[in-house]
């Protein structure tokens, strides 16, 4: 090759190029009342096209989820629990409505992170609307440092 010509030549390995293979998931997401927990609860699924629904692992390996969550954590076939926690993170049961096998968020440490959040802002709130609403949208911030909501 001339070193002084404005032209490079690369030649390609086919046996070592990596081939990219994708493939189409369907994501259902819900978000549903928790009666038991009286907080708003994420709900979802994540289906090959032919049907078949992603294991846990598939499922926290996708762009649905923070990577950064999952560290650190005790992972079964039915659920995913933080080493430093002693409630699951993500559980496996029927959808309330739906009755659909679903993987949800668990909701029992919803207040207290919501709350937390809501005693930094709760002097600028005057109605209870308004505080319902800003409780809300706290629970979408604490839902998004798991999920990747991606709102743009």
């Amino acid at each position: 090759m001339d070193v002084n010509s404005d032209e490079i030549y690369a030649e390609i390995d086919e046996a070592a190029a990596t081939c990219v293979d994708s493939e189409t998931l369907t994501s259902q997401q819900y978000v549903v009342y928790s009666a038991t927990f009286r907080v708003p609860c994420f709900y979802f699924a994540m289906y090959r096209s032919n049907g078949v629904p992603l294991s846990i692992n598939e499922l926290i390996s996708s762009t649905l989820f923070r990577s950064s969550i999952f560290q650190d954590a005790n992972i079964t076939t039915f659920a995913l629990t933080r080493r430093d926690t002693p409630f699951p993170l993500i559980s496996q049961g029927d959808h309330p409505t739906t009755g659909r096998p679903c993987w949800f968020l668990h909701p029992c440490e919803t207040t207290v992170a919501v709350e937390e959040l809501l005693k930094e802002v709760e002097n600028d709130i005057d109605e209870e609307d308004m505080r319902l609403l800003m409780w809300l949208k706290l629970w979408f911030t604490v839902l998004g440092g798991v999920v990747d909501l991606q709102l743009d």
